[in-house]
């Protein structure tokens, strides 16, 4: 056959993100995801610079060595061992940005890869899962509640709608939401939490004490299974907002409370049969476990975007992940230098 092109790096058409590839078919090959994003560290209590790798005994330590750095240095290594000679199939690296505040950077790279006819044998996302396989994790949605009152000296404060209150009444409605979805909503084993759930992160409002507040904003988000009916969830939502300022429409004109969607990203649930999880199997120590994730990745934007086998498998413990001294192993690491070098050969024929 004529001899395959060198390996180089080339912009996927939208994106900021990269993608590293030959000019081999494109319906072949193995695809590398990371994100380089991280959360911050302000607020944490870090005992080595945190923005830095720090060796010490059988670790490094640094912020987001877990979450997800460890992976895409191994991928990145696994570039540099290979003879692109040798390479049958393309190697792909897809690197992203802005993946923890939502899967920001990802989606224009997919775009641009479909454009482009890609469809691979597998796209790998190599979160952290202790180098289990994931067959899937939840979605999610993140949702903005605001909540308007009236201000008023706090002498008094019965005559005003005070926003935190209002939040709080909300916030209750949201509890007694979740209690029911945990009772009588769709359930799906493996997961942690085998429900879809419902998580206020943030709430604030007010400006000092003798004031009554005018404003309040909630920060939250859902993260659902499989089978949720998610815009009926949506509706559910608005309603617990509608309860809550039900009490106070007499008095006060207007929205007291609006809810606004703010992101969205699909879950993942891959079938148990797959093709690719056998390869991928072949690749792993034998017995290595499958699992579904509790936390959410880009997973589920590849499997909807490309309509192609997508699979989570990653050095590190997810429970690592975003904590002051954020570690990974150094076996996990040389646990996933084996599992790329026998991927490489397995989908990519490179020796």
């Amino acid at each position: 056959m004529a001899s395959p092109p060198q390996l180089s790096t080339a912009a996927i058409p939208g994106s900021h993100s990269s993608a590293s590839a030959g000019t081999w078919p494109s319906e072949l090959g193995l695809v590398l995801s990371g994100h380089l994003d991280v959360v911050p560290v302000e607020g944490q209590d870090w005992t080595v610079p945190p923005f830095a790798a720090t060796a010490r005994g059988s670790r490094i330590y640094g912020r987001g060595t877990t979450d997800m750095k460890g992976f895409v240095a191994c991928a990145l290594a696994l570039a540099g061992r290979l003879d692109p000679s040798r390479l049958e199939r393309p190697l792909w690296l897809a690197l992203s940005h802005d993946e923890e505040t939502g899967c920001r950077g990802v989606p224009s790279m997919i775009a641009g890869m479909a454009a482009r006819g890609l469809r691979p044998d597998l796209v790998l996302v190599g979160e952290a899962t202790a180098m289990q396989i994931g067959l899937g994790h939840k979605g999610k949605m993140s949702l903005t509640v605001t909540c308007r009152g009236e201000p008023r000296h706090s002498s008094e404060a019965p005559l005003a709608l005070n926003a935190l209150h209002l939040a709080g009444d909300f916030l209750a409605g949201l509890r007694r939401l979740q209690d029911d979805l945990a009772a009588n909503g769709p359930q799906e084993a493996g997961y942690s939490v085998p429900c879809t759930t419902l998580h206020a992160g943030r709430m604030s409002g007010g400006t000092v004490v003798n004031m009554v507040p005018e404003s309040a904003e909630i920060l939250m988000e859902v993260r659902p299974v499989g089978a949720e009916d998610i815009a009926a969830l949506a509706a559910r939502i608005r309603g617990v907002a509608e309860e809550a300022a039900r009490p106070h429409a007499s008095r006060f004109s207007g929205p007291l409370i609006t809810v606004e969607e703010t992101g969205r990203y699909p879950g993942l649930s891959m079938p148990a049969d797959l093709p690719a999880l056998a390869a991928l199997r072949d690749c792993l120590p034998a017995g290595t476990a499958t699992c579904l994730l509790s936390y959410g990745t880009e997973a589920g934007l590849y499997a909807a975007g490309l309509d192609v086998p997508v699979l989570v498998c990653g050095p590190g413990e997810i429970a690592q992940a975003h904590r002051p001294d954020e570690f990974i192993e150094l076996s996990q690491l040389a646990a996933c230098d084996r599992m790329l070098d026998a991927a490489a050969l397995r989908f990519c024929a490179a020796t």
